[in-house]
């Protein structure tokens, strides 16, 4: 069977450690700065909202603030983590980011035409079926 402690050895760890190994304190910084930069962002984009009088501008806004989040998560982290996963990380949601807040402003400007009604889409039906089923039956 394997070693038991000795119950009258002393402590190896004297301060409790995280779990985690992630610091408490910049973590928090982070949440906060990033929570700030998100509130100031979407309070602009309301504002440019209003103005425009178009509410679809709070959907590309969104991908902005992916990018967003990731820029101020990686300048109020500095000194914290491994440096090339830190901007590896970040340049990647931000491209993301960016790259979502593209698509959905070029698709809000350039909407597709609406498809058909159903009742419409029903009557091309039945005319595509009759034509089939009297090119099929009205053979010799």
């Amino acid at each position: 069977m394997g070693a038991r402690p000795d119950p009258r050895g002393q402590a190896r760890y004297t301060q409790a450690r995280p779990v985690s190994g992630v610091p408490a304190g910049p973590f928090f910084v982070t949440l906060g700065c990033a929570a700030a930069a998100l509130l100031v962002m979407m309070a602009v984009t309301f504002a440019v909202a209003l103005k425009a009088g178009k509410h679809s501008v709070v959907d590309t806004a969104w991908g902005i603030g992916i990018a967003v989040v990731a820029l101020v998560a990686l300048v109020s982290s500095l000194g914290y983590g491994q440096p090339a996963r830190r901007g590896l990380l970040a340049a990647a949601a931000v491209i993301w980011g960016l790259r979502l807040a593209a698509y959905i402003g070029y698709r809000n400007r350039h909407p597709r035409p609406a498809l058909p009604r159903p009742a419409q889409q029903g009557q091309g039906r039945q005319e595509r079926l009759r034509a089939a089923h009297h090119s099929t039956c009205s053979r010799p």
